[in-house]
């Protein structure tokens, strides 16, 4: 008999770099048992829109490089730009990480792919189990891999699977990169409490927070979006 696993909690907290909406989008499906998180590139022409097209497509289609190409199809579906401006700026396109998680065997494993350094965290209550594709602070760099939109090429997508069954209370959180290196980069003691306060706080202490890691400088200025089933 197939046993699916309860649906649980989604948490969702972000603060933009500046003071629009952004360049991180997610997407998730099936109850929280598929999750994508993208972080649109600032520097193309509309890395949000890529961003938030491809975070829908990873989440339904099956196999990743079949989504960027759904993806794609869908953005070329906009045509061409008003004035030759637009259209010099979308023929140089736009640039996202991505990764999409998808809960398997009735709750048991977690299938992820990945592009970039958008990361996967694996955690047991609020202890840090696992994260993928990046395990230390230290291999963030200021050029990830990324998906692009005009390409035509397929992306070379990391791929992992990982157990849950060993796990009391298996949470996943999907987190942008800086926020990713912060929480890499937390003392060992310290790592279950920040855990316990990123999972557990609500919208305006995370920002507050945030705020006040970048003053200081542990935090790096950027979008910072988690999204986490709890």
């Amino acid at each position: 008999m197939n046993v699916r696993p309860p649906r649980r909690t989604l948490i969702v907290r972000s603060l933009p770099k500046d003071r629009g909406a952004g360049d991180d989008r997610f997407a998730w499906g099936d109850g929280g048992r598929v999750l994508s998180l993208c972080d649109g590139a600032s520097e193309g022409w509309d890395g949000a829109g890529w961003a938030a097209a491809l975070a829908a497509a990873l989440c339904r289609a099956e196999n990743p490089e079949a989504a960027v190409e759904a993806a794609r199809t869908r953005r070329r579906a906009l045509g061409a730009g008003a004035g030759w401006l637009e259209s010099a700026a979308r023929e140089r396109g736009s640039w996202s990480t991505a990764l999409v998680v998808r809960v398997r065997a009735g709750g048991r494993s977690v299938e992820a792919a990945a592009v970039g350094d958008t990361v996967l965290f694996i955690l047991d209550g609020c202890k840090p189990v696992t994260s993928f594709p990046v395990d230390h602070a230290s291999a963030f760099g200021d050029s990830p891999d990324l998906v692009a939109e005009n390409g035509k090429e397929s992306p070379r997508f990391v791929e992992a699977e990982f157990p849950l069954s060993g796990l009391r209370a298996p949470r996943l959180a999907l987190v942008t990169d800086a926020l990713a290196a912060r929480a890499l980069s937390e003392p060992e003691a310290g790592r279950n409490a920040l855990w316990a306060f990123l999972l557990g706080s609500p919208a305006q202490a995370f920002s507050a927070w945030a705020r006040a890691e970048i003053r200081t400088g542990r935090l790096k200025q950027d979008d910072l979006t988690l999204l986490a089933v709890v």
